[in-house]
């Protein structure tokens, strides 16, 4: 689902809720985007795809750094969706960098 939403979106005005978030089901709101979540997500072995969960955090983190998203997505959200977006790609950002330097990945 994660993947095909990425696709989906690849051109049409994005919402909030059509955003691949990096965890299990899909959000709401930024509130969803829990550490607990982004961590069972993004470290679940079954995607590992032969990576180490550092791989897998920096390969996360250089996607959902603020500044890449902002390139990639940013004139695309719908208006009404923008702060929440800016909220939610924020906190994926501070959990991820935090899973990268916090050991045991807790915060």
């Amino acid at each position: 689902m994660y993947d095909t939403l990425w696709a989906y979106i690849s051109g049409s005005s994005l919402k909030f809720n059509m955003i691949g978030w990096p965890i299990a089901i899909g959000a709401e709101g930024p509130e969803e985007l829990t550490h607990s979540a982004i961590q069972s997500f993004v470290l679940d072995s079954r995607y590992a795809e032969g990576k180490t969960d550092r791989e897998r955090l920096r390969e996360a983190i250089k996607m959902w750094h603020p500044d890449k998203f902002n390139q990639r997505l940013a004139g695309r959200i719908d208006e009404e969706d923008r702060i929440m977006v800016k909220d939610g790609v924020d906190a994926v950002s501070q959990v991820l960098n935090n899973l990268l330097t916090t050991p045991g990945g807790s915060p």
